[in-house]
């Protein structure tokens, strides 16, 4: 189903509207590959969401309105994230399990949010180019996976600081 916005009363015309704000946690089961616009648009309360390992698409402003949203993992086949599709959220660390999405749709997903976007260090898809077609206030964080005293995908030792990359307006640097 198609969900579309009222912007006259601000409201969607979801099918469980009546519980609106009793909803805190969302589970998209597995097998679901797309997850329509504003499917989540204005659940305030709600502080958890699992996404599917089968989903591909994140479209417009789906999480916008999301303010107790804190954090979100977007599962490793995403190849689409739609215009400002976390925009308006509480969103403050969105983790990426694999590479970046392929494209993006319009205004940046992230639109002017601050966020950290946490993806592993040996993930060579994730360019200048494409954090900042995510957003214009997005800090990069290198995570590791370490095997004792180093990690496996770059060879850091544990005592190197970690790298990270914040991007604003006036700049674009890795």
């Amino acid at each position: 189903a198609e969900y579309v916005r009222n912007s006259d009363t601000d409201t969607v015309n979801y099918p469980w509207a009546d519980y609106i704000n009793a909803i805190t946690a969302i589970v998209v089961e597995e097998g679901i590959t797309n997850l329509d616009n504003y499917v989540f648009y204005n659940l305030k309360n709600v502080t958890s969401v699992t996404l599917p390992n089968s989903l591909e698409r994140l479209e417009t402003r789906i999480f916008k309105g999301c303010t107790s949203l804190q954090a979100l993992t977007v599962p490793s086949t995403l190849k689409y994230l739609g215009l400002e599709a976390f925009a308006g959220s509480g969103i403050k660390d969105l983790y990426f399990k694999a590479n970046a999405p392929e494209k993006f749709s319009g205004t940046k997903p992230c639109a002017n949010q601050s966020m950290n976007v946490h993806v592993s260090c040996g993930n060579a898809s994730w360019t200048a180019d494409k954090l900042s077609a995510m957003g214009t206030a997005l800090s990069l964080v290198l995570t590791h996976k370490w095997s004792g005293d180093q990690c496996t995908d770059c060879g850091a030792a544990k005592d190197m600081p970690v790298a990270s990359v914040t991007l604003d307006r006036a700049s674009v640097s890795l």
